[in-house]
């Protein structure tokens, strides 16, 4: 028997594979703990809405059979939603994935992606992935994309840059005309990818989507997902918005029967709903973790998304723990002691209060 194996390129091994958030029955039965709330994923805590799962149920009893490749039905929907054509829509197995068709389309030796950081872990992930140099641009003092910097990191091989908007992990934004300006001011040759996947949560009234802009501009794509607001991210599924020969570009690097039968029934049945109460349910989730921050002098980044970004004031892998103990578990990002916790119910809001509060003492 020989030691030899396959080996895999080398550039991966240099991956920091991406850590989902530990499942809560595993923080359960480390420290002996009866109930844990798991805040570190940014699910939402309603789950899906209603007819969505009889949909679901309907379309698995066909799964015997090959989802529709093109998506049609889905994609006629969603134009009109957006008020744009079925060929602007690019439907993935969620908006990770057409991430990943982006970073594959795009890239290769001699490329290089400008993104924000800290931001989606992926866009570093996928650049590595497919060969491209990923060059970070630090947040502002504010937490807040650095546009200006981002556009001064440019190289002459960048054919990339990732924007999210709102920001993950901060919840900060940029505004409608802070995005088209970065738009105009990068050459026709970069692919602007603007990753809205917590817009529908953001009230701000200077926030706007690009999805208008992405429709006309061949260099912008814009990004959505049904993982958050819709509560659907266990079935994957997200698509792009943008112009339709950048798409059919983008979708070179997509294999066929991607999404699912079941997930394509899930979508179309949560479109015909109001967001609205979402929306507002979570931002009184937000009100009353930033309040309740503030009260504890602790400083945060004030959020338009599902999540807050907060200076615990302690390691964060050790604030983690002491939360986890409490049977609360939030996102350690390795960033000093800045946490993210995810607006969950609001009992689970108010527990993750209580356990902060005996965490700092208060």
């Amino acid at each position: 028997m020989t030691d030899e194996r396959p080996q895999i390129r080398p550039r991966l091994l240099e991956i920091d594979r991406y850590r989902p958030g530990t499942p809560a029955e595993v923080i359960a039965a480390q420290y002996g703990l009866n109930e844990v709330i798991k805040l570190a994923s940014n699910e939402n805590p309603d789950g899906p809405f209603p007819g969505v799962v009889e949909a679901v149920a309907g379309a698995v009893e066909r799964s015997n059979r090959y989802p529709d490749n093109s998506a049609a039905p889905l994609k006629e929907e969603l134009a009109k939603r957006h008020g744009v054509l079925p060929e602007n829509i690019f439907p993935g197995a969620g908006s990770s994935a057409v991430l990943q068709c982006i970073a594959l389309a795009m890239g290769g030796a001699g490329t290089s992606a400008v993104y924000p950081w800290p931001s989606f872990v992926l866009y570093e992930i996928l650049s590595k992935i497919a060969g491209t140099e990923g060059v970070r641009v630090q947040l502002d003092s504010d937490h807040r994309v650095d546009l200006d910097v981002m556009v001064g990191a440019m190289r002459h091989d960048t054919n990339l840059v990732y924007v999210c908007n709102p920001n993950n992990p901060t919840g900060t934004y940029r505004s409608r005309d802070d995005m088209l300006a970065l738009v105009d001011a990068v050459a026709p040759s970069v692919l602007v990818v603007v990753d809205e996947a917590y817009a529908e949560y953001a009230i701000a009234p200077d926030f706007g989507s690009l999805a208008n802009v992405a429709v006309h501009r061949p260099n912008v794509l814009v990004l959505r997902t049904f993982s958050k607001i819709y509560g659907l991210a266990a079935l994957r599924i997200g698509y792009a918005i943008g112009h339709p020969e950048t798409l059919a570009d983008v979708s070179r690097a997509q294999t066929p029967f991607t999404v699912t039968t079941a997930a394509q029934a899930g979508a179309l049945a949560s479109l015909p709903h109001d967001l609205a109460g979402r929306r507002e349910t979570n931002r009184t989730g937000v009100d009353l973790i930033e309040h309740s921050l503030s009260r504890l002098g602790v400083t945060f980044a004030p959020s338009q998304a599902n999540f807050v970004w907060f200076d615990s004031g302690i390691e964060g892998e050790e604030m983690y723990r002491l939360l986890a103990r409490r049977g609360v578990v939030v996102r350690n990002y390795g960033i000093g002691s800045w946490i993210r916790v995810t607006i969950g119910s609001a009992a689970e809001n108010q527990a993750f209060i209580v356990a902060l509060e005996g965490v700092l003492g208060s």
